[in-house]
């Protein structure tokens, strides 16, 4: 799952290092927080991270997304 994000947050669409963020894991939850507005400004990797978190859900995991 980890490696999953990873790709997801440095895609090769874009050139530019990943954010600084922070990735709390809990039993069944992974809690991603980005610097504010880094997901607004990159909305397809914004749409990437929400499918993943779709995909996730179906396997009782939960995946949240902070730093819109």
């Amino acid at each position: 799952m980890l490696v999953r994000l990873a790709v997801l947050i440095q895609h090769p669409r874009n050139m530019e290092p990943p954010p600084e963020f922070t990735l709390t894991a809990h039993k069944d939850k992974l809690v991603l927080e980005f610097p504010a507005g880094w997901l607004d400004d990159r909305p397809l990797t914004l749409a990437d991270l929400e499918n993943e978190r779709d995909y996730l859900t179906k396997q009782n995991f939960v995946l949240e997304l902070n730093g819109g």
